[in-house]
């Protein structure tokens, strides 16, 4: 296994510490950010665009309107404005990212930013045209690593410790669960694109009574669509990011591994906040898991270490960039998305040792510590140490994204705070007066 940051291929030391410029990428070569669904407030796409954009190379982007954060970036050479909601038929989906592609009007690297978006490069690469560049992955392999049931399956055939979980299919089934299960319970949507038809729960979604369960899921609708998992107390666990690019072959080329400490929802929601932390043992697990089942590409792995047995747990794995890949960068500034638009036109991987920095996004980060519920136990806090701090938002050198972005989180900052009004509970006023805070700042 390479060192963490570090590709197989050996380099003269002295490329090591160079900062990368345009000279050492093929910058004739453009990168597409590919999106199905709406979110137009991505922190990941955005990075993307700066990530490529800082080096040279063109930057192509698919957004939900011209006014979106990543419209509005210094970076961004063009935009196709296509505001897909990932309910349209596959045909449709296709035809829109042909499009994309074809206006670019040369080769260009497709880099997908959620499942929906790789799965649909993988399956239906032929018909996105023969300028498309992408990871020749095996076709099937996307949806499989992005469907929870099939996940759960690759994990037992290949040894990976995964938590426990149960499929509902029948309101009896979900019934006789919420009776009897052990909160709390997580509850994920099975299969890719079903998650875009299911608006309560399209992320995981934390029930920590039989209530709360019954209270918010219709038993008639969501049984065959869910997965409920056991949830890992963060009392005796700790959550930990697996990144890296593996080529053509399945070699790791970059890895990387981070630990994750506060997140929104608290707990168990997106990263607000992590550090880069070297794990080989977590590293050799993942990289074990991905040679194993032939993957080629960006990968973004969540596992969780549960302290009782000493396992890593692998609870996500995402076929794509994760919306935190730039907490990670070698001492050579390569990230995984660098490292991909390197390998995929014919050039080489810059060894160096994976950089310590800490990531944050902004207006997240800010609820998580707000809430009572976002103070992770004393073993997990973050470390006192300094580092140096990636922000997802805010860029000296490209500061309109982050104003574009605290502007459109004014509508759903006031939607929060007026549905924890409404439920006239003490606790959820208190939640309400943080949240309005988050809206101020």
């Amino acid at each position: 296994m390479p060192p963490l940051g570090v590709h197989v291929r050996t380099q003269p030391k002295r490329e090591a510490r160079r900062v990368p410029t345009a000279t050492d990428f093929d910058t004739s070569i453009p990168v597409l950010v590919v999106k199905v669904g709406r979110y137009p407030r991505h922190h990941g796409g955005l990075g993307a665009v700066r990530t490529v954009g800082r080096v040279g190379i063109p930057a192509f982007a698919m957004t939900e309107d011209r006014f979106t954060p990543v419209a509005m970036s210094r970076y961004l050479t063009g935009r196709t404005v296509s505001p897909l909601s990932g309910l349209e038929p596959i045909a449709q989906l296709v035809e829109r990212v042909r499009r994309a592609v074809e206006r670019v009007g040369t080769e260009v690297i497709a880099l997908p930013t959620d499942d929906e978006a790789a799965i649909l490069i993988a399956e239906h690469r032929d018909a996105l045209g023969p300028r498309l560049i992408a990871p020749h992955i095996p076709p099937s392999l996307p949806r499989h690593l992005a469907s929870k049931r099939c996940l759960l399956e690759l994990c037992e055939r290949h040894g990976t410790p995964t938590a426990g979980a149960a499929f509902l299919v029948t309101p009896d089934n979900f019934d006789r669960y919420a009776r009897t299960a052990r909160y709390p319970v997580v509850a994920k949507v099975v299969e890719p694109f079903r998650r875009l038809e299911v608006p309560t729960i399209r992320s995981p979604t934390l029930f920590r009574s039989e209530a709360e369960l019954l209270g918010n899921l219709d038993r008639q609708l969501t049984p065959s669509y869910l997965m409920l998992q056991e949830y890992l107390p963060p009392e005796t666990s700790e959550d930990w990011i697996f990144q890296g690019y593996f080529d053509a072959r399945s070699e790791c080329l970059v890895a990387f591994t981070g630990v994750k400490y506060r997140s929104w929802p608290p707990q168990f929601g997106i990263t607000t906040f992590a550090t880069t932390a070297p794990n080989e043992a977590l590293a050799e697990k993942a990289i074990a898991f991905c040679r194993a089942v032939r993957y080629c590409g960006i990968i973004d792995m969540d596992w969780r270490l549960d302290q009782r047995d000493g396992e890593y747990h692998l609870l996500d794995c995402n076929p794509r960039v994760g919306a935190q890949f730039r907490l990670f960068e070698n001492a050579a500034s390569i990230d995984v998305v660098r490292a991909m638009h390197l390998d995929l036109t014919g050039r080489s991987v810059p060894e160096a040792p994976m950089r310590h920095r800490s990531f944050v996004v902004e207006h997240l980060d800010l609820a998580s510590r707000l809430s009572r519920a976002g103070a992770p136990p004393a073993r997990s806090r973050a470390p006192s140490r300094h580092s140096p701090i990636e922000r997802a938002w805010f860029a000296r050198d490209d500061p309109v994204p982050f104003v574009s972005m605290m502007i459109r989180q004014v509508g759903p900052t006031y939607k929060y705070v007026l549905g924890r009004v409404t439920h006239n509970a003490p606790h959820d006023r208190h939640a309400a007066r943080r949240a309005s805070r988050v809206t101020r700042a």
